[in-house]
C-alpha cells in the first residue's frame, strides 16, 4: 500500500502556492483540508499494493480556484458511488467537479469561487 506519510508536507506545499496565488486564507484551508482527503484516499484505494505517483496542480483565474490531481493508480470514478464520503464532501465544497481516466491517468479536477 502507499505510505500517506507525506501527505500533509503535499498540503502544506498546495496551501502556499494558492496563497501565492491570491487566495484567501479561509479558501485555501478548506480547500487544503479537502485535498487532504482526496490525496489520502487515492493513495489507499488507488495504490493498495505499490508505491504510486500523484500530481497535485492549483490555479487562480478571476477569483476561481482549480484544482486537479492526477494519479496513474487503479481508475476509480468515487462520483459514482453514492455513499462515498470524499465525493460527497467535493460536492458540498467545490462548485464543479469532473474525474477521468484517459490512458492509464486518472485525473480529477475541482473548480470553488475565492470566498473574500
Amino acid at each position: 500500500m502507499a505510505s500517506t506519510k507525506g501527505v500533509s508536507h503535499l498540503m502544506d506545499a498546495a496551501g502556499r502556492q494558492m496563497n501565492a496565488c491570491g487566495v484567501c486564507n479561509t479558501t485555501t484551508d478548506s480547500v487544503r483540508q479537502l485535498l487532504g482527503e482526496v490525496v489520502r484516499d487515492i493513495l489507499m484505494n488507488g495504490y493498495p499494493d505499490q508505491q504510486g505517483y500523484l500530481a497535485l496542480w492549483c490555479g487562480n483565474k478571476n477569483g476561481t480556484i482549480s484544482v486537479r490531481v492526477t494519479d496513474h493508480g487503479m481508475p476509480r470514478n468515487i462520483f459514482e458511488e453514492p455513499e462515498n464520503p470524499v465525493a460527497g464532501r467535493i460536492r458540498a465544497e467545490m462548485d464543479e467537479s469532473s474525474y477521468v481516466s484517459v490512458a492509464g491517468e486518472n485525473i480529477l479536477q475541482m473548480k470553488r469561487a475565492d470566498t473574500r
